[in-house]
């Protein structure tokens, strides 16, 4: 993994790299309980209690300047897919496809938190959206059981330096564990881009806290507190997902308070 400079500025080096795991203690033996998230955090999330269909979309600009570079600018955009599963007569998966990637087509984003994605709508995003690569495993093994919190780029503008997935389990379990008063597993991804024209990097994060347990959502947002911090160090951090909760709970408020001045929620 690469190196950040003194400066917070440009990154040297480094080469791809991915992990799957559950530790919420993180990598680092010194690191304390909770860290405070990287001065640049753009939680970009969507706080309601239930999701239906595709008026669920919030594209972002994002100004993510280096101490030597210009800004840029990213269309960064949360998603929640509605499961493939529900019983939504006229609004199920299969009678909203075309409106879904159409939506897609229009902004343009870059990157893309998607959330509540299943094995099928995985299949047929990463089939369609050709000029995105995709990261992130099913919550459920790792693998393709279960929900993705599925995260999309550019290839063309973006190169891997780094990328993995933890769920919120209370101590270091496999993936598809759970802990506290949750209901299901979750899960949260992340990835480490370069902008190949710049050499800059960020790091984009992508979750879906539980939708019953209280204190699930707020450990869980705890622990991405604590693991975005170690994962980024000093570099622009971008939060995506759908959290529910309101805008004045406690678990909403850890991620929103460090927010870089300038940033858009």
């Amino acid at each position: 993994m690469t190196e950040a400079n003194d400066e917070g500025g440009a990154f040297k080096g480094g080469t791809a790299r991915s992990e799957t795991r559950c530790d919420p203690r993180g990598k680092s033996a010194h690191a304390p309980p909770f860290q405070p998230l990287p001065p640049l955090v753009a939680p970009i999330i969507s706080n309601h209690p239930m999701h239906f269909v595709l008026r669920f979309l919030f594209p972002v600009a994002l100004a993510v300047a280096g101490t030597t570079h210009a800004a840029e600018t990213l269309r960064v955009t949360s998603f929640n897919v509605r499961n493939s599963n529900a019983a939504d007569g006229v609004d199920a998966w299969p009678g909203r496809t075309a409106l879904f990637f159409d939506t897609i087509t229009a902004f343009g984003p870059d990157p893309i938190g998607f959330q509540e994605v299943l094995a099928l709508q995985h299949d047929a995003i990463t089939a369609r959206l050709s000029d995105y690569t995709f990261s992130g495993v099913a919550r459920d093994d790792g693998k393709r059981k279960g929900e993705w919190s599925l995260i999309a780029y550019r290839r063309a503008r973006f190169a891997a330096v780094a990328q993995g997935d933890f769920c919120f389990p209370e101590t270091p379990d496999p993936i598809g564990s759970k802990s506290w008063d949750a209901a299901i597993m979750r899960i949260c991804s992340w990835v480490r881009r370069r902008e190949t024209a710049t050499g800059r990097e960020f790091v984009f994060a992508n979750t879906h806290f539980n939708h019953k347990g209280v204190v699930a959502r707020q450990e869980a947002s705890r622990l991405i507190s604590t693991r975005l911090a170690q994962i980024a160090a000093h570099l622009p951090t971008l939060l995506a997902g759908d959290l529910n909760i309101t805008e004045d709970n406690p678990a909403h408020a850890m991620h929103v308070r460090p927010t870089a001045p300038g940033a858009i929620r």
